[in-house]
């Protein structure tokens, strides 16, 4: 058995402790990197540019799953400008 790997995708989950507003993000993120069609699937997805990974945001909690990097540094940096951009979006709601 080869004991060689290589790192091909990085999946992270967490959440930001509050309920996120789904509807707000895909108005107030550019359309290009946000969608939310609840008929179609719960969460919003945004693709982020730098670093380059896609989230799936769900409204409960702001549970979210990360994916699409090769490096965990990434994920840290792409969940710090989410929530910064989140909280300045004002894309919190109120329970």
């Amino acid at each position: 058995m080869d004991k060689h790997f290589v790192v091909e995708n990085v999946v992270a989950t967490a959440n930001l402790g509050q309920l996120v507003n789904l509807d707000e993000i895909s108005q107030k993120l550019p359309w290009w990197t946000a969608e939310y069609k609840p008929e179609q699937f719960l969460g919003a997805i945004h693709r982020m540019q730098d670093p380059k990974v896609v989230f799936l945001i769900f409204s409960e909690r702001g549970s979210f799953v990360c994916t699409g990097t090769k490096k965990t540094e990434d994920v840290k940096k792409a969940v710090d400008i989410l929530g910064m951009k989140i909280e300045e979006l004002k894309l919190f709601r109120e329970e």
